[in-house]
């Protein structure tokens, strides 16, 4: 296999104008987009679009052979809206090369035909980094995997096609900008290593770094139809779909194609034990530390006019800290969070960096009038990687003995071809492997232990009798309970916690609930903590086995029948599956014990 690098050189003719939402300079009415340096730019995501526009209107003049044009360029609208097909190009953006920083403006206007004079308020100033006439290069990139040499010289010819077909990059085309004069397709091509076995199985857990090429947009359930708002985590299901989508590419398989022992060989293994693969979330933190963030415990509280952090998991019920009424983080201000977030670090913890976010609009093109489509225009918010790393952790302890030393070869050499498609922005990522992880055990030689989630789980049923937990709370708790007793198998029960619930539906119930009534999922969010306690007539041995299956394995899920098939896989039914990063917890931090209240009066209810 072999991954092909085209390099596009494209001579355009100005002026040249490709929007941003960003602010510019003071006076111009349209900015011209950017890099994070700075440089101009013309978006990969426009050069794809143009692309398609050029490959649907040549058809079968382009010399495709056995490829399409949905398999190159993938289309949300071939199948499944809540499943779109990927296409197998990877478009970057284009950046000019040579022509300083590229400032420069153009004015537009409107006639007013009544008064045949300038329309009011009808005054554009356009930046735009060439002049009239004025020639310049912008250079990019196409990636592609393939081991078959005519198809790298089939998919370079329809590339140069395409772009010879298309007259113009950028808005304003019609009146004459951004005219394409010349075109020049070149490439390089890189061997992709295979698979290698290995009987080294000693370890099975290891500690990753990712760090993002771009600005990448890992959307959330949104409030709004046309914006999307990011994730700053990258979960373990995104991880392992970009792992699938490079695994499909490396050997020349339609991008979406499932991961299974259909796979050739060498990578057979991978894809028959790839859903047992545990890949934790990647959670961000500076890129000078060494270390995987902590979330904290809901159970965090502050009392006013004193500078230290308490943890309110231990004490019995709600009541009073040194005669002061304590406020959890749902009342805290943002001093409060310094004040915790330092308390933390002085123990050698860290909390995950807060990265900085830009908002990136976009629209969507008629493909009959060859313009914005009338109200398809929609935001990303984009978060920025500069100066950090995202930190995640892989577990293999779920793959069989006989098959986990390829298992992890294979894997490991995934991730030295980079991840790719992340998230909206289709953004690419560099992966390192930093060496083995030990489980953080806690004590096991007591009989009461902490578990706080690190990541939301789906333990609870979505029932609608837990609607009476707003007039009485024994309904959550006993909820609550009854899961604690069943996923421990009757060896821990529960004796107080904190928590928070979100519900989740939308596509996921048209994913996985196609056939069935709808019903959002409810999960407990992360920093909800619970406090357990060994179960009469069990010993410390069996806590001990469940503790440590939960920390390596994740919490097993609560499901019901319609999330359940005995002819498919979980992760096909469900989809909140620990393999994918739900349900990571970290059991006894060290808050819970340091930051008990000394003072403290109980208040009955």
């Amino acid at each position: 296999m072999k991954k092909v690098t085209f390099k596009i050189d494209l001579t355009l003719k100005g002026p040249l104008f490709c929007g941003t939402n960003a602010p510019g300079v003071l006076g111009i009415s349209a900015a011209f987009v950017r890099n994070r340096s700075g440089g101009v730019i013309i978006p990969g995501p426009h050069i794809k679009g143009r692309l398609r526009e050029a490959m649907t209107d040549l058809g079968d003049l382009l010399p495709l052979g056995s490829l399409k044009i949905v398999e190159l360029l993938g289309d949300i609208s071939s199948g499944d809206g809540n499943a779109p097909r990927r296409g197998r190009l990877i478009v970057q953006d284009f950046g000019l090369i040579g022509q300083g920083n590229g400032h420069g403006v153009r004015y537009r206007i409107q006639i007013d035909p009544e008064l045949e004079s300038v329309k009011k308020g009808a005054f554009l100033a356009i930046e735009s980094p060439l002049k009239p006439g004025e020639r310049a290069v912008f250079k990019g990139k196409i990636i592609y995997f393939t081991d078959n040499k005519e198809e790298i010289h089939r998919i370079g010819d329809v590339i140069r096609m395409a772009f010879r077909f298309i007259p113009a990059l950028g808005g304003q085309r019609s009146v004459g900008f951004g005219q394409i004069r010349e075109v020049k397709v070149d490439w390089v091509e890189e061997p992709v290593a295979t698979a290698r076995s290995t009987d080294d199985m000693t370890r099975t857990r290891y500690k990753i770094a990712i760090q993002p090429s771009a600005p990448f947009c890992l959307a959330i359930p949104h409030k709004a139809d046309n914006l999307f708002e990011s994730a700053v985590t990258i979960s373990g299901g995104a991880i392992k779909g970009c792992l699938a989508s490079v695994l499909n590419q490396t050997t020349g398989r339609f991008i979406d194609a499932p991961i299974d022992d259909t796979l050739p060989e060498p990578w057979k293994k991978l894809g028959r034990c790839f859903h047992q693969i545990r890949i934790l979330d990647a959670l961000p933190i500076s890129a000078g530390i060494d270390a995987r963030p902590v979330v904290p415990p809901l159970s965090l509280c502050v009392v006013p006019d004193d500078d230290r952090i308490f943890d309110a998991i231990c004490l019995e019920g709600p009541g009073l800290i040194d005669h002061k009424a304590p406020d959890f983080s749902i009342d805290w201000k943002a001093e409060d969070y310094l004040k915790a977030q330092k308390a933390f670090s002085e123990k050698g913890f860290h909390f995950m960096d807060d990265p900085r976010k830009e908002l990136i609009v976009r629209t969507r093109m008629d493909p009959e009038k060859r313009s914005t489509d009338e109200g398809k225009l929609f935001s990303y918010e984009t978060v920025i990687p500069d100066g950090l790393q995202w930190r995640s952790r892989v577990d293999f302890s779920a793959v069989p003995d006989t098959d986990r030393g390829q298992v992890m070869a294979a894997l490991f050499q995934l991730f030295d071809l980079d991840l790719h498609y992340l998230g909206k922005t289709k953004t690419s990522a560099r992966v390192r492997v930093l060496g083995p992880a030990d489980l953080d055990l806690p004590d096991f030689s007591k009989d009461e232990w902490t578990v706080t989630l690190q990541t939301p789980a789906a333990i609870l049923p979505c029932d609608p009798r837990l609607n009476q937990a707003f007039v009485n709370r024994q309904v959550l708790f006993e909820a609550y309970a009854s899961y604690w007793t069943q996923a421990s198998d009757g060896c821990l029960t529960l004796k107080r916690f904190f928590a928070s619930q979100a519900l989740s539906g939308g596509h996921l119930h048209y994913r996985f609930r196609s056939s069935h009534p709808y019903n959002p999922y409810l999960l407990t969010e992360a920093r909800s903590v619970f406090a357990l306690e060994l179960a009469p007539g069990r010993t410390r041995k069996d806590a001990e086995k469940v503790l440590r299956n939960w920390l390596a394995q994740g919490l097993p899920p609560c499901l019901d029948e319609t999330d359940q098939d005995p002819n498919k896989p979980l992760w096909k039914t469900f989809p909140f599956v620990p393999e994918n990063g739900w349900g990571e917890v970290a059991v006894d931090l060290f808050c819970h014990q340091e930051f008990e209240p000394s003072s403290y009066e109980l208040i009955e209810p």
